[in-house]
Parts: C-alpha cells; structure tokens; sequence
C-alpha cells in the first residue's frame, strides 16, 4: 500500500506547482482595477462629521461664563476622500479655541435672568480659521450651549479631609484629623459659590493604619475655580487603646417625695475601650447610670437601665446589668 503512495507523488509533476500565468494576469489587472476605483471614489467631494477636541478660553472680566461646556465638537465638513480618510486614521489633537465672549448672547425663557444660550455657528468663521483650508466647515454640532453669566467673587470655605481608614487591631484614631490650613480662598463665579460650603481634599486611603499620619495632600479640583491653596498638610493622630472596667453607682431620677427607692444591685459594671493616652482619665463620675421612675412598669420585677452620658474620646461604651429589681417603698 505504502510503495503505490510513494509511486504516485514521484509521478506527481512540478509543472502543476507552477503558478497559472493567465491568473496572474487576473490577479494584476483586477488590483490595478481597484487602485483606479478607489483613486477615483477618493478624488470625490464628501460631507462627513468629524470630532475636534475643544478648549475655552475663560474670560478674564469681572464676569464669568458658566456652562458645561463639550469635552469635543462634531464638525460637519466637506472634503474629498483623501482628506477625510486622513482624519479618520489621524484624529485631530490640536483643540479648537473658542472664547465664549466672542458669542452673542440670547436670552432664554426660563425666567432666570441669569441664564443664556450662545449659538456656536454665530463664529463659525473662527472655527473655521482653526482648521485646515483644505476642508470647508458647515455645521458646529451642537449648536446650542445653554450658559450661565455670574460675577465672579472671592469666598473662604473650611477644608474636609475625605478619609477611608481602616486601622490595625487595637489601634484607633484620637480626636479629629487636622487639616493645615483649615479653610482657603476660593475665586470664582458667584453662581457656583454661592452653592458651595467647603472644599474637600483628595481621597485618602489606609489600610491596617497603626501610626500617625501627617502628609501632604491635593484639594478636589473644580472647574472654573481657582484656590488659594493647591494642597493642605493632614494630621491624623493613632494610638493604641486598651480595655478598662469599673463600677458605677446606679441614680434613680423622677422620683416622688414620698416613695423611695431601692435597686438591686445598686451598680452597673461598665466596660469600655479606651486610648492608652487617656487610660487614667477615665473615673467613675465620667458616667450617669439612671433609672427613671417614670419609666418604670410596676407589673414587671425590673427596671431598665440606661446611660445617658459618657465622653465621646471613649470608643465603645458597654454595661451590665442592663435591668435590675426595684422596691419601691412609701415614706
């Protein structure tokens, strides 16, 4: 079987490997064919959108603009096709300027007496100026920008840090976090400040945080605003904490002058958590264990008890018994 196979791939001819030159001939004319095609579809006029990116210029006045403004404008053009096929693998970079004091501006019929549109095709000559002479533009798309005109003012807003901190095992934050400075100048359009009560920081994130944190950090930019501060020193203060306990005498309030009282037990065991710097602040008289008199349901054999303060440096505050039995005997 193997010595017929082998037979007939010697008696296979090279001549049938041999390209056929009336194919080539086909393969040859038919490119060329499509180069003369596409030459000439090429050579042809198109309109066709093509997205430029934006940039505005602020107005340097007592007054601002404010608007939303297009990260990118869709320009309806008309090219040949040699051009235009050259922007699609080649997207413009280079930002077309516009300054929004060199647009009309038309009143709306909102009722807001601050509130414009300005039609971007009113200075399309300027757009126009922007691109390459070899395209012609015919439609800014949108056309339509709806704007504010605000004055522009100067107001002093308080920093808040944005923290995301989760701290290791018996570690705690003492106080607040500090930020240096504490408040910054904002300029801008009054229109946006007027809405705004403060400035927050970056976000800052820590995970497993066991010592103090005192690091620099940027504030959230925002759009039309400038600061007089671009970033604020922030001051965490970490230390360990342990756990205490101690007794606390129980006090019965709203009592009548001629009943008296009695608990049993008399105290509450209160255990809380604590930072080792304030370990030996922490005294019996920081806590108001109560019983109110008014509260309690003579058909039931006890009386519910509840703190009503303890100092907020403490972080978590636990007592027991949280019920206790009552006599409750007239004078």
């Amino acid at each position: 079987m193997s010595s017929v196979f082998f037979k007939r791939i010697k008696e296979f001819k090279l001549e049938y490997l041999r390209p056929d030159k009336k194919l080539l001939v086909f393969i040859f004319f038919l490119f060329l064919s499509s180069l003369f095609w596409l030459f000439n579809v090429l050579n042809k006029d198109y309109n066709e959108r093509i997205r430029f990116p934006v940039s505005f210029v602020s107005p340097s006045t007592g007054t601002a603009i404010v608007a939303e403004w297009p990260d990118t404008l869709s320009l309806l053009v008309n090219s040949d096709g040699f051009r235009l096929i050259n922007y699609y693998i080649s997207p413009p970079s280079e930002p077309v300027i516009l300054n929004p004091k060199k647009f009309p501006l038309h009143k709306t019929f909102s009722g807001n007496g601050d509130k414009y549109y300005i039609l971007l095709s009113e200075n399309i000559e300027d757009i126009r100026a922007q691109i390459s002479s070899e395209i012609e533009v015919i439609k800014v798309i949108p056309d339509t920008v709806f704007v504010y005109v605000s004055e522009l003012t100067v107001k002093k807003l308080p920093v808040r840090p944005d923290l995301d901190i989760e701290f290791e095992k018996q570690f705690a934050q003492k106080g607040y976090a500090s930020v240096i400075p504490d408040s910054v100048e904002v300029s801008g359009p009054k229109i946006i400040l007027d809405s705004m009560k403060c400035v927050y920081t970056e976000k800052l994130n820590y995970r497993g945080l066991s010592t103090s944190v005192d690091r620099k950090i940027h504030l959230k930019t925002h759009t039309g605003l400038n600061f007089s501060e671009n970033e604020v020193v922030i001051r965490i203060s970490v230390e360990k904490y342990t756990e205490t306990s101690l007794e606390v005498p129980i006090q019965i309030i709203n009592v009548p002058e001629n009943f008296n009282v009695r608990l049993l037990p008399s105290t509450v065991k209160v255990v809380c958590t604590v930072l080792l710097s304030d370990y030996d602040k922490v005294k019996p008289e920081l806590f108001n264990p109560v019983v109110d008199f008014l509260t309690i349901d003579k058909t039931d054999q006890k009386a519910k008890v509840r703190i009503e303060k303890y100092p907020s440096w403490l972080h978590t505050v636990n007592f027991s018994p949280n019920k206790v039995r009552f006599l409750i005997e007239k004078k």
